[in-house]
């Protein structure tokens, strides 16, 4: 199917977000999946919550069938030039897990990026959610989405001797 084209819907979620999949309109395959949370309420002390949540990034990305192979937790705004927060990232041998605070505007973003079918990607997603959720009293997820990812033709793989 030449020129296919995913098309995505653009959807706005109450604070009480529930899972959506941005539609796809198109004959192609996906070899990997993109999930983005978005809470607000989160208004932590940085480096503690840094270290839970790159515990939990790494938790969830075990429990799920993905593969860690790396894991960094940056605090930011300690030297006082920009907000407080952190960077949290796990690299893995599927992608990669992500999630940015800025603990004064109470915001965490968190995404999750596998390819394969090794590794459950939404089931990682709902893990880490759940578990910021039960962190911090009153947190909000305000989206939750996921996207397919690695979009291909699937003749394109068959004649290559590869499957998706």
């Amino acid at each position: 199917m030449a020129g296919a084209v995913a098309v995505l819907s653009v959807i706005s979620l109450a604070p009480s977000a529930s899972r959506i999949t941005l539609n796809k309109r198109s004959a192609l395959a996906a070899h990997g999946s993109h999930v983005v949370l978005d809470f607000e309420g989160f208004a932590v002390e940085p480096a503690a919550a840094g270290r839970w949540t790159l515990a939990t990034l790494e938790a969830a990305a075990a429990a799920h069938g993905a593969t860690v192979v790396h894991s960094k937790l940056v605090l930011l705004g300690e030297d006082g030039t920009t907000p407080p927060g952190f960077t949290a990232a796990v690299l893995l041998d599927e992608s990669h897990a992500t999630a940015h605070c800025y603990s004064e505007h109470g915001w965490l973003a968190v995404d999750v990026f596998t390819c394969g079918a090794q590794a459950d990607t939404l089931g990682f997603a709902d893990a880490v959610r759940r578990k910021v959720e039960g962190y911090v009293p009153g947190v909000r997820c305000t989206q939750h989405a996921s996207i397919d990812r690695f979009l291909h033709r699937e003749l394109e793989l068959e004649d290559s001797g590869h499957t998706s």
